[in-house]
C-alpha cells in the first residue's frame, strides 16, 4: 500500500441470534433490549424491537414476518433496521429472533443482500433435544394450539417438530454468511446467558450489562398435563390461578402425577434420543457441542394419566373464580 492510500473502512459487524427456541431467548432479548443505551456507548445498536407484529415483546419478530409476507416486505424491513442502525452512529448490529432457527430456506434470503455489507456472525443456543421437546410441548399447550391437544409421543412425531431437532442440518443454512457460534445451552449459567452474543459483538472486550432476567417460566409438568385436558374440553380457565392451585392444594388424585418432573417418561426419551445419536454425532464432529448423555430419573411411561372430567371442570371454573 503506498503512504499516501488510506486505509480502507472496516464492514460494520451484524451478529444475528437465530435461537433455538426455549433456550432463554426472551431473559437475552430483555437484557439486551432494556440496556440498550449501555450498549450504544460500547458502538452496538440493538434496534427497537416495539413495533408490529408483537410491539410488546423484546425480540425482532418483525423479521420473521417480513419473511412470511414477500421480498418488497423484507426490502422495507431492511430498510427501516438500517435506517435505525445508521443513525445511531454504532459499528455493530445486533438482531435477534428465535424463529430464524426454523428449518425454513426463505428466512435467510433477508440478510442475502446485507453479505456484502456487513460481517456476520450467527450465534445459536442449542439445547439437548429432549429438554427442548418437552419446554416446546409445555409452552404449546399453555397457548392452545392444536398441534399439542394430544401426547407428547404424537407431537414429537409431528414432521414439522421433528424437523427442528437436526440442528447441524439446520444450522448449515447459515454457514454461508459468516462463522457460526454453536452455544451449548445446557451448560450456561442463567447470569451469563447473553455472553456468547456480546462476544461475538465485541470480540476481546469484556463488554457489561445488568444480567438477563428470568422470563416465560413454564408450570410443572403435571401441570401441563391438567391443561391440556382442560384444553381438550374446550374450557376457559386462568393460568396461574390454577398452578397456585396445583401446587398448594392438589387433588389426592393427582399428587402422584404433580410430583413428576419430567414428561416423557424414561422409555420414550431414551428411544427418542436414541434416533437422534447419529445427528449428535454429527453436530459434535462439526459444531463442537456435546450433550451430556445422562438421564433422570422418572417411570417409565409419560405423564399423561386420565383425570376425571368432573375434576377437570372444577379446577378450570375455580381458576376462573381465583379459588384456591
Amino acid at each position: 500500500m503506498w503512504p499516501f492510500q488510506s486505509k480502507p473502512k472496516a464492514r460494520p459487524r451484524l451478529v444475528l441470534h437465530v435461537g433455538t427456541h426455549k433456550t432463554g431467548t426472551t431473559s437475552i432479548q430483555l437484557a439486551l433490549r432494556d440496556n440498550r443505551a449501555t450498549l450504544l456507548k460500547a458502538g452496538i445498536c440493538y434496534p427497537d424491537p416495539g413495533r408490529d407484529p408483537h410491539p410488546d415483546l423484546p425480540a425482532h419478530n418483525f423479521i420473521y414476518r417480513a419473511t412470511l409476507d414477500g421480498p418488497e416486505v423484507m426490502a422495507a424491513e431492511r430498510a427501516l433496521i438500517w435506517e435505525e442502525f445508521r443513525a445511531s452512529r454504532a459499528n455493530c448490529l445486533i438482531l435477534s429472533e428465535e424463529g430464524l432457527s426454523l428449518p425454513r430456506d426463505k428466512l435467510q434470503a433477508f440478510f442475502e443482500p446485507w453479505k456484502d455489507v456487513f460481517d456476520i456472525s450467527i450465534v445459536c443456543y442449542l439445547r439437548r433435544q429432549d429438554r427442548y421437546a418437552e419446554s416446546l410441548y409445555s409452552q404449546y399447550v399453555r397457548e392452545g394450539k392444536d398441534i399439542a391437544l394430544g401426547t407428547i409421543e404424537s407431537f414429537l412425531e409431528v414432521p414439522m417438530i421433528a424437523a427442528r431437532f437436526a440442528y447441524h442440518r439446520n444450522l448449515t443454512r447459515w454457514d454461508s454468511f459468516g462463522p457460526v457460534h454453536a452455544v451449548n445451552y445446557d451448560l450456561l449459567k442463567s447470569d451469563a446467558l447473553h455472553r456468547p452474543i456480546l462476544d461475538a459483538a465485541a470480540p476481546g472486550q469484556t463488554l457489561k450489562i445488568a444480567p438477563p432476567p428470568q422470563a416465560n417460566v413454564s408450570p410443572p409438568a403435571g401441570a401441563i398435563e391438567v391443561i391440556r385436558q382442560i384444553n381438550r374440553l374446550g374450557l376457559d380457565y386462568a393460568l396461574w390461578p390454577l398452578v397456585t392451585r396445583l401446587r398448594r392444594a392438589p387433588p389426592e388424585a393427582l399428587v402422584p402425577m404433580l410430583s413428576r418432573r419430567g414428561m416423557m417418561g424414561f422409555s420414550l426419551r431414551q428411544r427418542f434420543m436414541a434416533g437422534l445419536a447419529p445427528a449428535n454425532q454429527t453436530l459434535a464432529e462439526a459444531r463442537g457441542v456435546v450433550f451430556s448423555p445422562d438421564m433422570p430419573d422418572e417411570p417409565a411411561t409419560p405423564f399423561h394419566v386420565d383425570i376425571p372430567e368432573a375434576l377437570i371442570r372444577d379446577l378450570a371454573a375455580a381458576s376462573l373464580a381465583g379459588k384456591p
